[in-house]
């Protein structure tokens, strides 16, 4: 009741009393503000569907991006965006980040926020002040001139993308995600992954959620598999394992887990992060997901991998991860090897 409140309280406060009449013309936008200071690393390789279309359909448009300090790694040499601007993800020091996009004079801003907008999130909207803003789901709020109304619990989200590029009027659409390497990254993966004889499957154990994170007997029971065949395993985990044929990757920068990614045979992942990598790069995925299909928000559907090379796997309903069959996967495996 007290977050209602506070939501109703802030509309109330920061919202606009009248939604503004003037029709959104895509011939006179220069600028577009991208918000994904959420710092979510899956969520902005999704986002790159949009810079780069926007950037094909516009290309006089300048393209800026409000991110994080983990998810901006995924912007590096990416040519659709044209300057980042970087959130604390604490409203005292992003005030100034938030003046500067004001001064900027910004066109339109693509919102993504999925829920109804709390007090902070409100005024950062007005300090920045961008001539249009779009949102998903936001047609009850005045703030908003634009809102792209799909079902954000069950859509998947390269659709939600598509309705949003629409709404802007680009044409011929791609959905496929960018990631751009540097040659030292690629460098890395290439001396790591040299003997073309062997099979490399990179390994991710583990998420942000201990629900979603496979056990330590449930990652044993798949290596025991794996050493069987004698597969060379790169072993993205917190769980202290070795054995001559794993791989530990290095962790101080997510490049080189990417180009590892790009460069395996095989991924089997519980994180919807490395999920999109491999969708990125087209890899024979395995997708271990929560079997939500009886809740109101479908993960699982909204964040699927949603390629051709790719196997999604859900674990047993109202269970975690590792409540998955360990033959179920090892099955899976035995058919992208095929």
């Amino acid at each position: 009741m007290l977050k209602e409140f506070r939501k109703s309280l802030a509309k109330f406060i920061f919202d606009k009393k009248v939604k503004s009449k003037e029709i959104l013309d895509m011939t006179k936008i220069n600028s577009i503000l991208i918000l994904r200071d959420d710092n979510k690393i899956g969520d902005m390789i999704i986002t790159t569907i949009l810079f780069r279309e926007i950037k094909k359909q516009y290309p006089h448009i300048k393209i800026y991006v409000l991110c994080g300090n983990a998810n901006k790694i995924i912007l590096e040499n990416n040519p659709y965006v044209d300057k980042i601007f970087i959130s604390q993800n604490q409203f005292h020091k992003d005030i100034f980040v938030y003046n500067k996009l004001r001064k900027l004079k910004i066109d339109l801003t693509l919102d993504f926020w999925p829920f109804g907008p709390k007090p902070l999130y409100f005024l950062k909207l007005r300090i920045i002040n961008s001539k249009f803003l779009l949102g998903i789901c936001k047609q009850k709020y005045n703030i908003y001139d634009i809102s792209v109304n799909v079902d954000y619990n069950t859509e998947h989200i390269s659709k939600i993308y598509t309705e949003i590029l629409k709404s802007l009027k680009v044409e011929n659409i791609s959905i496929n995600y960018d990631i751009f390497l540097d040659k030292k990254y690629e460098d890395y993966a290439k001396n790591i992954i040299k003997n073309t004889k062997q099979k490399y499957i990179f390994f991710n154990t583990h998420s942000a959620s201990k629900w979603r994170t496979l056990s330590k007997d449930k990652t044993n029971e798949i290596l025991e598999f794996l050493y069987k065949g004698k597969f060379k395993i790169i072993l993205n985990s917190e769980y202290d394992i070795s054995n001559e044929n794993i791989i530990i990757p290095r962790k101080d920068n997510f490049f080189y887990v990417l180009a590892l990614i790009k460069y395996s045979d095989i991924i089997l992942t519980i994180n919807t992060s490395v999920i999109h990598a491999a969708n990125a790069f087209d890899k024979k995925l395995i997708a271990i997901y929560i079997n939500d299909l009886m809740s109101e928000e479908k993960i699982s559907q909204v964040w699927a991998p949603n390629y051709d090379n790719a196997i999604q796997l859900l674990s047993k309903p109202k269970q975690g991860i590792s409540s998955i069959e360990t033959s179920v996967i090892i099955d899976s495996i035995k058919s992208l090897l095929n």
